[in-house]
């Protein structure tokens, strides 16, 4: 009966060291996921911003093409004969219509690239709290592990090796998780991709 014993406790340890290391790794890939979404999320808004200032570089062309084009309407209006000048309206008629295409397409880019935008935030912002929630479950395992080990083997030399080792994996991870955060400021601070964040 004692072995029995033994052997049940023996097997709750390892079963609950597996599910400390397993959570822990879990944590890790979560961190690295929303690292990536947080990344992929500043890229699109980045492509966003671009496609706003076309849309209005787009606005100011055409401003001035129809400027141009009543220019000419009205130089034309007053030579009526002057075939010169009707072809200069003929030709400012061309270049709105063409900007007013280009303007267009820069509007529909922009809000296929705002509606992108606003899916991958919720995303990263969805990621991180997932990644939280994957900490938060590591540390709590851990927690019952030691519990679990303190009751049934306080003086088990192998239970508190096994401890010592998922707490500095937990360690670890923490440290991981605060590269990368430094690496995404760095990124934010200088518009540049960092390589400095830890692979895991």
């Amino acid at each position: 009966k004692a072995k029995s014993r033994t052997k049940v406790a023996t097997d709750e340890q390892m079963r609950r060291d597996l599910k400390t290391k397993l959570s822990v790794k879990n944590w890790e890939e979560s961190v690295v996921n929303k690292h990536e979404s947080w990344k992929t999320f500043r890229s699109i808004k980045k492509q966003f911003q671009v496609a706003e200032a076309n849309v209005q570089l787009v606005r100011n062309n055409k401003k001035q093409a129809e400027k141009s084009k009543l220019s000419a309407q009205k130089q034309a209006a007053l030579a009526p004969k002057d075939l010169s000048l009707k072809s200069k309206v003929l030709e400012q008629t061309k270049l709105v219509d063409v900007i007013d295409k280009q303007l267009t397409e820069a509007l529909n880019q922009r809000s296929t690239l705002s509606e992108q935008t606003n899916v991958a935030k919720t995303k990263a912002e969805e990621s991180s709290i997932n990644s939280a929630k994957m900490k938060a479950r590591a540390e709590e395992i851990f927690r019952e592990q030691v519990v679990q080990n303190n009751r049934v083997c306080n003086a088990c030399s192998h239970g508190k090796t096994k401890i010592s080792k998922r707490r500095q994996e937990i360690d670890d991870a923490n440290k991981n998780e605060l590269k990368f955060k430094a690496a995404r400021v760095a990124e934010k601070q200088t518009g540049h991709s960092s390589n400095i964040g830890p692979r895991i």
